[in-house]
């Protein structure tokens, strides 16, 4: 069976990845498997009990990324075999990882990283050359570029 990896941030861009991944997945029967990455950035560490607590916010959120772009993008209702995967680590070594057995890596365009004026983010310039499959950089829909921008 095919596989189809995608990867999501929170992003607008990541929701549009991965109605994509779904349509892709539907019309070629391929499973879908949908990855979020989270890391503690190295500003979070404090105090004996931060980086206890920093583990377990940021995984959290990571969490709450995948569902929330589940449920936007419709995935559960979609009948696509789905696996969701949140995995500390860098976000550009987790997806290729992640992509090792697959078909297809979908990503959006620009995710949630600092210079949000790039159309292809770091994420997805590092997916590009080192992914070991195919990869499918899906652009934001112009409603979110226009909403990005004010």
């Amino acid at each position: 069976m095919r596989t189809i990896v995608v990867g999501i941030d929170g992003s607008p861009g990541a929701t549009e990845a991965l109605r994509f991944a779904l349509d892709e997945a539907a019309v070629s029967g391929a499973s879908l498997t949908v990855v979020t990455a989270w890391d503690v950035p190295p500003g979070a560490y404090g105090g004996p009990r931060t980086v206890e607590l920093a583990h377990e916010f940021f995984e959290k959120e990571g969490r709450d990324h995948l569902e929330t772009c589940l449920e936007s993008a419709g995935a559960t209702r979609s009948g696509v075999a789905l696996e969701p995967q949140v995995i500390r680590g860098d976000a550009r070594r987790v997806l290729c990882r992640a992509a090792e057995s697959a078909d297809m890596l979908v990503l959006g365009s620009r995710g949630l990283g600092t210079v949000k004026s790039l159309l292809l983010g770091s994420v997805g310039m590092y997916c590009v050359h080192h992914a070991p499959c195919p990869v499918v950089i899906v652009p934001s829909s112009r409603r979110d570029v226009v909403e990005e921008a004010r």
